[in-house]
């Protein structure tokens, strides 16, 4: 999908998540259990196709490494015009020496539960993945068409979510975006043509 289309729902006709999560379950404070709802509800609201991934823990590979693979693989398998490609990283962004500063290569929106280094609520009700199902699932009931961006998004989880601490803040960013236009992607359920036969 090319920079400027993502704004115009209709361009896009096929979405591609990626969830990316440790595989060792004290690393990633057991989120599969809410990475499978929140992955349930892009497949059955909005009619997204989605992956999990489980990141492997290894001292001797760089995180970053294994992350840009998956991400290009994602690319490369998916990256069509008309393709909007989503990725759900569920862990922590800061991991130790071996793991380095974790970045997402070529991401043009990035919603984060939390600034550099801030608190986020552990897996449970006051986790962001709890706070952005709780939101996907509202406005896409809410919204017209279930259209809505991702500005309204982030509205929508604070402070409607009766969970997220107060203190917690929220940060969408743009990256290589001239315009500085954060928040203007727009998410809807794809309408599926059926054929009868």
């Amino acid at each position: 999908m090319t920079k400027g289309n993502y704004r115009n729902a209709s361009l896009y006709n096929k979405v591609e998540v990626l969830f990316l999560f440790w595989e060792v379950a004290d690393l990633d404070m057991n989120t599969l259990g809410e990475v499978e709802e929140l992955k349930l509800v892009f497949e059955k609201d909005f009619g997204y196709h989605a992956t999990i991934e489980r990141l492997a823990v290894n001292p001797v590979k760089r995180l970053q490494t294994r992350v840009n693979r998956k991400i290009a693989v994602l690319v490369d398998d998916h990256g069509a015009r008309d393709t909007l490609l989503i990725i759900f990283y569920a862990g922590h962004d800061l991991l130790g020496e071996f793991f380095n500063d974790l970045v997402l290569p070529g991401l043009f929106e990035d919603l984060a539960a939390a600034k550099d280094q801030g608190l986020t609520g552990v897996p449970g009700p006051t986790s962001f993945t709890r706070a952005l199902t709780f939101a996907l699932r509202a406005l896409v009931r809410e919204k017209s068409e279930g259209r809505f961006t991702t500005d309204e998004l982030l509205r929508k989880i604070k402070p409607d979510f009766p969970g997220l601490p107060t203190n917690q803040k929220l940060v969408m960013s743009v990256r290589e975006d001239k315009n500085n236009s954060a928040g203007g992607i727009m998410l809807h359920p794809l309408q599926h043509n059926s054929v009868d036969g």
